[in-house]
């Protein structure tokens, strides 16, 4: 005779879902924070997930920041639970900077698995470009000023350049005029320019000279 034995069981696993798995932080000026971004980490699956490692990787890993509620190291999601990854973006020096956060967790339960959020951003900066940095005026006669001279400012870099001041110094600065469209708290836009203007009238004889500085927030 047989006798037969049924078997029966239901095989269940953990499943680590993201609901993105890029953050694009954009153009951020060098040195400032972005904005904060979240990914959220949902265990889907009907069984718990175990997240062993959170981790940030890449060249310019350093730029990125690491946070949220999915703590680095172990944690443990219920089914149906999610965890946050927040990231703000802090960029070193200018153009692309490119970083991964990889979680490390026991999803489908076979022999675990990672889950990459790719990051990415683009470092900006004000660059001040001059034409030229002298005006030299050659001789000109006692107390009749002398035609006017320009230099233009160039914004060559990827922000608006603000700025600060614009001074003359120098034991014969009075000898030298200052004006132009250039102004403190006057942005220049990118590839946008303004200018330095100056005229010479000397007090007395000999050599003269002076120095206009432009203070701004390039680089």
């Amino acid at each position: 005779s047989t006798q037969v034995i049924n078997l029966s069981g239901t095989g269940i696993a953990p499943i680590a879902s993201l609901n993105t798995n890029t953050m694009a932080f954009g153009n951020q000026r060098i040195n400032t924070t972005s904005a904060t971004q979240t990914v959220t980490l949902t265990n889907t699956g009907d069984d718990t997930l175990n997240i062993t490692g959170i981790g940030k990787a890449g060249a310019n890993a350093a730029d990125f920041s690491l946070g949220g509620t999915c703590p680095v190291g172990a944690s443990v999601l219920a089914p149906s639970a999610s965890c946050t990854i927040i990231s703000a973006f802090t960029p070193s020096a200018l153009l692309a900077r490119a970083a991964t956060i990889t979680v490390t967790d026991d999803s489908n339960a076979v022999g675990g698995s990672t889950q990459v959020i790719t990051l990415s951003g683009t470092g900006t900066a004000p660059v001040a470009s001059l034409n030229t940095n002298t005006m030299a005026f050659g001789n000109q006669g006692v107390g009749t000023p002398s035609a006017t001279q320009t230099v233009t400012v160039t914004n060559t870099g990827t922000d608006p350049l603000n700025i600060a001041s614009i001074v003359k110094a120098g034991a014969n600065a009075t000898d030298f005029s200052l004006s132009g469209t250039c102004a403190a708290g006057t942005p220049v836009p990118v590839s946008g320019s303004c200018t330095v203007t100056s005229a010479f009238t000397p007090a007395t004889t000999g050599a003269r000279a002076a120095t206009i500085t432009v203070t701004d927030d390039s680089n």
